[in-house]
Order: C-alpha cells, then sequence, then structure tokens
C-alpha cells in the first residue's frame, strides 16, 4: 500500500509499506482522500513537540471500509464510506 512517508523533517515521500495487520477491534481503511492541516505543517517543519520521524503524515481521512477485525458487532461493514480525523 502507498504513504506518505515523512522519512525526515522537511522530507516527505509517497512510498509502498506492508499492510497492517489488524488486531481486534481495528479496521482497514482504503484512503481516497486525505486532508493537510497545521498541525501536519508542524510535523513536516520538525517543530510538533511530540512528533517523531519516520511517520505516515494526514489525520483528516475520507476513505472505504476494507476490512474490519473485531469479535463483536460493529456499526459499519466492508465497502462503507467513513470519514475519520484523530491526532
Amino acid at each position: 500500500m502507498k504513504a506518505a512517508m515523512l522519512e525526515n523533517w522537511g522530507q516527505l515521500i509517497v512510498k509502498e509499506i506492508p499492510k497492517p495487520e489488524l488486531q481486534n477491534g481495528e479496521a482497514l481503511i482504503k484512503v481516497l482522500y486525505a486532508g493537510v492541516c497545521g498541525s501536519d505543517v508542524t510535523v513536516y517543519d520538525g517543530k510538533h513537540p511530540t512528533a517523531t520521524v519516520p511517520v505516515v503524515v494526514g489525520h483528516e481521512i475520507i476513505g472505504i471500509v476494507e476490512e474490519i477485525c473485531s469479535d463483536k458487532p460493529v456499526d459499519f461493514k466492508i465497502n462503507d464510506r467513513v470519514k475519520l480525523s484523530y491526532s
């Protein structure tokens, strides 16, 4: 899968990364759009107080549920469109 990876401060590349192995309670989202906000710019510039590199950037995401790993019922299903925002 492709990801926007900040390899070092000010060095952003798009690269192939391994597909994550889902743990119970997680879902894999195929990202259609990812927003860039002020905190992403702060991370890119190396000025965020807790950020480390390398890191996949972007945390405001619109996508489609591709996989679900849960031993409990969930409120969404494969192919549902989702909007996520996390820090």
